[in-house]
C-alpha cells in the first residue's frame, strides 16, 4: 500500500499572509460551482479558518470544509456556516 504524503500546516501570524489565506478561501469557495453565490466568508488567526454563512443543504457546508482545508496555511477549520431550510 502505498501511504498518502501528510500535509504539513505551519501556524500563520503575519496579518499580511493570514488576510491573503482568508482572501483565498473566500476565492476558491465563490469559484466552486456547488457553493455559487453563497455568500460564505472566512476569519483567520494563527491557523484557525472559521466559515461563516448560510447554505441550503449540509452537503454544502461539507464541501465548503473540504475546500477550506485544502488551502495551504489552514491548519484547523472551524465551520459556523448554517444550514437554513429552503423554504425558510
Amino acid at each position: 500500500m502505498i501511504a498518502k504524503p501528510q500535509k504539513t500546516h505551519r501556524t500563520v501570524t503575519d496579518p499580511c499572509h493570514a488576510d491573503s489565506i482568508r482572501s483565498q478561501t473566500e476565492r476558491r469557495l465563490r469559484e466552486s460551482s456547488e457553493l455559487f453565490n453563497c455568500g460564505i466568508t472566512c476569519e483567520f488567526h494563527e491557523g484557525v479558518l472559521i466559515l461563516r454563512g448560510r447554505v441550503r443543504r449540509y452537503y454544502h457546508k461539507q464541501i465548503a470544509q473540504t475546500i477550506a482545508g485544502g488551502v495551504d496555511g489552514v491548519g484547523q477549520v472551524i465551520n459556523h456556516i448554517e444550514v437554513v431550510d429552503s423554504a425558510g
